[in-house]
């Protein structure tokens, strides 16, 4: 259940945040496929956003293990060292063609059996029709050897978009996918959502599923409502109404409908700059459809870092566009609802999970230039009602941060594993010492 101040939809199926559970003691093994750099020292590197989430994991989890990808070779700008983290580490080959990863298949099968063998609790993602799947081949490996297996279901990457006319092969891979997605998420022992449609597809157990939002924000990125009042009494005041996409430039991401929409807008007297932040394959007719005409402005931004940089430009726009055409939830949402941006959303199941029609934000259908080029033109004329909208959001992201995420997830995963009778109850109860590396 979920408390009233949580503010989440009513599929929402987490338990109240009265009180934390004692942390988790037994071994738990996280199996990503985000990759960890070695650089030539022999240090290891990951993402920086994935190290503040390791960090907040370390908060419940006594004994946490982490199998993913090595890649040898000079991490990227911005990584932070893993080696300052108390986390046991199972190296996977790197992921490469369909040669590569079958030369490197016993490699992978040895290194996962032995680290799923080392672990109590499996923490993986769905699978897919590829049974080298990090998600197939853990969730195989975990029912065989007995572990208490987690799913975590963010994405449906296999899943064809609206719009798409796929061949033969590519229809049966996302059928293939589909099932034994299903197969992986219904066999496990707890299964978590970050959004409701995920659940209602994917689950046939409803009992063992929970859905928790996907947030990365912090308490103190979140703007004092006076701050954001300030702010917002500064936006009313402008010729020209300010638009963000901040995403991946992808088709998925509704990029070309935006584009599309954009275009149609010119000559018709909506005054709007759009900003469109970003990197991906689309980048190149981002490029192409900067414009700098008399009602319609279109820049091509490169990405921000996460974090301050990046919420400090978004606070000074007056909306996101989010026109995905996939199901995900983007984190994008409640970055926007932490500086008092509402979001101009498609009406797909993973932004309908978080965004509330005329409350945070609006809808138009997904896949339709048209209706994006609409609500574009009522966002340039309704500024006050982009300020209420705003302002709504802002009290929304007080309900759900990164850690408040965990909070719940914590209490999730403490209920299950009492539930499930595999282990002794002062063995889940005790707090361990110090914490052993796998």
């Amino acid at each position: 259940m979920t408390t009233a101040d949580d503010h989440q939809p009513a599929t929402q199926q987490t338990p109240s945040d009265g009180g934390s559970p004692p942390s988790i003691s037994r071994p738990y093994l996280l199996v990503v496929p985000i990759p960890v750099y070695v650089d030539g020292d022999g240090r290891r590197w990951v993402d920086a956003l994935w190290h503040k989430d390791l960090v907040l994991h370390l908060d419940y989890i006594r004994d946490l293990r982490l199998a993913c990808p090595h890649i040898h070779a000079t991490p990227k700008p911005g990584c932070r060292s893993l080696d300052d983290l108390p986390i046991g580490l199972v190296a996977l080959p790197r992921p490469g063609g369909r040669l590569r990863n079958l030369l490197s298949a016993p490699s992978l099968v040895t290194a996962l059996w032995r680290g799923i063998a080392a672990a109590d609790v499996v923490h993986t993602g769905p699978g897919d029709w590829n049974p080298l799947s990090l998600g197939t081949l853990s969730s195989a490996m975990a029912e065989l050897q007995r572990k208490f297996r987690l799913v975590l279901v963010e994405s449906s990457w296999w899943r064809l978009l609206p719009g798409q006319s796929p061949g033969v092969t590519e229809r049966l891979a996302a059928a293939a996918s589909e099932m034994v997605s299903r197969l992986c998420v219904s066999t496990a022992d707890l299964a978590v959502f970050t959004q409701a449609d995920y659940q209602n597809t994917l689950l046939y157990h409803r009992e063992r599923g929970h859905v928790i939002h996907a947030s990365w924000i912090d308490e103190e990125d979140i703007l004092p409502e006076a701050v954001a009042a300030e702010v917002w009494s500064r936006k009313l005041h402008v010729r020209r109404v300010r638009l963000l996409f901040a995403g991946r430039l992808a088709p998925s991401k509704g990029v070309l409908d935006l584009l599309a929409a954009l275009r149609s807008l010119e000559g018709t007297g909506v005054k709007v700059a759009v900003d469109v932040m970003g990197a991906g394959e689309l980048r190149a007719a981002c490029l192409a459809a900067q414009s700098d005409g008399p009602d319609v402005v279109v820049r091509l931004l490169d990405p921000l870092e996460y974090g301050p940089p990046f919420l400090e430009a978004l606070r000074g726009y007056h909306a996101v566009l989010a026109p995905n055409l996939g199901d995900e939830q983007p984190r994008i949402v409640y970055d926007a609802y932490s500086q008092a941006v509402p979001v101009l959303a498609s009406a797909t199941p993973g932004l309908k999970a978080c965004v509330d029609e005329d409350v945070t934000g609006r809808f138009f259908p997904p896949g339709s230039p048209a209706e994006l080029a609409y609500m574009i033109g009522w966002a340039a004329r309704e500024v006050p009602t982009l300020m209420k909208l705003g302002m709504n959001g802002r009290r929304r992201a007080e309900t759900a941060t990164h850690r408040r995420m965990h909070s719940r997830r914590h209490a999730i995963i403490d209920k299950a594993l009492r539930a499930s009778g595999r282990f002794p109850a002062e063995d889940l109860s005790r707090l361990a010492g110090d914490r052993q590396p796998a």
